[in-house]
């Protein structure tokens, strides 16, 4: 937790986000939906009416945490989104 801070975070515009977490999950072939927990509609909904997207960037293996290689085969990537009505919204996404 110390390792992030408001400058770990790179501005990104709403279709990279989407076009990212896209083709992490279908890497190693199409996902069933069945598979996924949460709501990728949502998520999807979300980020396309977003005011602005932050993505958490590689911190390095200096800001792991012991238990970190816990978040699966494929790392994982985080979001903060900034709806339009001033809400905040975090999504985290890991094959675990």
């Amino acid at each position: 937790m110390e390792a992030v801070s408001p400058e770990s975070f790179d501005l990104v515009c709403s279709a990279d986000a989407e076009a990212l977490l896209t083709s992490w999950m279908e890497q190693f072939g199409p996902v069933n939906a069945r598979e996924v927990e949460g709501d990728l509609d949502e998520v999807y909904s979300l980020l396309r009416s977003a005011s602005a997207v932050l993505e958490l960037r590689d911190l390095g293996e200096d800001a792991r945490h012991e238990w970190g290689w816990v978040v699966g085969l494929s790392g994982f990537h985080e979001f903060v989104i900034v709806e339009p009505e001033g809400g905040v919204a975090l999504i985290v996404a890991t094959d675990d």
